[in-house]
This record gives C-alpha cells, structure tokens and sequence, in this order.
C-alpha cells in the first residue's frame, strides 16, 4: 500500500494540474456588445480624438457629480446618454432630441457629427460647484440645486479656445439616484478666450 501512495499522490497532482489549465484557459463568456447609441459619434482616423474626462471632482453618485456627467453628455450631444440621468421636463427634453436626431437628413446629420467632433475633443469641467438642499416636492422626493460654472477648453480652427458659463440644475433623488429635473445655463457666455 505504502508503494502506491506517491504514484497515487502524483497522479492526483497530475489530474489538479489539468484540470487548472483547463480551467484556466477555457474561452470566457464574451459580453455582448453595448447597443449602439443613437447620438454616438462615428469617428473616422484622420479626425479629432475624444478628450478624457476627470471624473474625480466629485463624490461618485453626488448631486455635482451627476451634474458634472449630464452636462457633458448634453453639451456633446449625447441626448439618449444625457437622458438616462434626467427626469421630468429635462428627460423629456433630451428624449425630443433623440427623436429628431433619427430624422436628420443625412447632410443634416454630417452637420452634428462635426460639432460633436470638436464637442467631444473638448474638456468640460464643473467648477466651484456649490449644492444647495431645496424643499421637498410635494410627493415628498428630496431635491438638491447645484450651482457652478462650466469650464469648456478644446481646440477650433487649429486653436485652443476657452469658455465659461454659469449653470444651475435641480435635481431630484429617484430610487436612490439623483436626476437632473431642471438645467438653467446662463444667457450669456462669461467670456471666450483664444489660446
């Protein structure tokens, strides 16, 4: 019996290795693929690069932070995206756009995806955003205001141009989310600045 045991012990550690490999190699499931947005850019090579977001500003999943995401996605006109993080009159908006966005003509539609080419290379930033808590709606959903001044920076006509503009959003809690309910940008830019 003594004999058999390191052969038995050696088959074991044999069969625990395959069986690890195997294990280890198998193809894994592939996610399927996102759905195709409606107001997703097609980008050919030769053209601007998306800028990349700081998504560190703010606390995950904050009034601001929500802010921050819906006003980047609307002010590149990521609509469907946009709308997935508004309700009430702002989701509405947002779905209207989305609607006419399928009915471009395609002359229409080459118009938009050239300025969101130069939307998407640009960097948005929320600054000095300030969160206020607002009175309860009469349903009794929790609104919050965030107030600050939103911070475009990107390259047009071979040049770096920089804008400010005040904005002020309400937004309301919703199955433990925040939503952006209302966006008031200000009327008029604080100033553009060429580099």
């Amino acid at each position: 019996m003594k004999a058999k045991a390191p052969w038995l012990l050696a088959v074991l550690a044999l069969a625990g290795t395959v069986a690890a490999i195997l294990t280890l190699t198998r193809p894994t499931a592939v996610a399927p693929a996102r759905p195709q947005r409606v107001t997703e850019v097609q980008r050919r090579p030769d053209e601007l690069p998306a800028a990349r977001d700081e998504e560190n500003h703010y606390a995950p999943g904050s009034p601001a932070a929500v802010a921050e995401r819906f006003l980047r996605l609307r002010l590149r006109y990521h609509y469907d995206g946009a709308a997935e993080l508004a309700t009430a009159g702002e989701r509405a908006r947002c779905l209207r756009n989305v609607q006419q966005f399928t009915q471009l003509d395609p002359e229409q539609r080459e118009g938009v995806r050239q300025a969101q080419l130069i939307a998407e290379a640009a960097r948005f930033d929320l600054e000095q955003a300030v969160t206020e808590e607002l009175p309860a709606t009469a349903e009794g959903v929790a609104r919050r205001r965030v107030r600050g001044t939103m911070r475009a920076v990107g390259p047009v006509a071979g040049r770096t141009v920089e804008s400010r503009r005040e904005q002020a959003l309400v937004l309301h809690l919703l199955d433990g989310a925040w939503r952006v309910a209302e966006w008031t940008p200000a009327g008029v830019d604080a100033g553009i600045v060429m580099h």
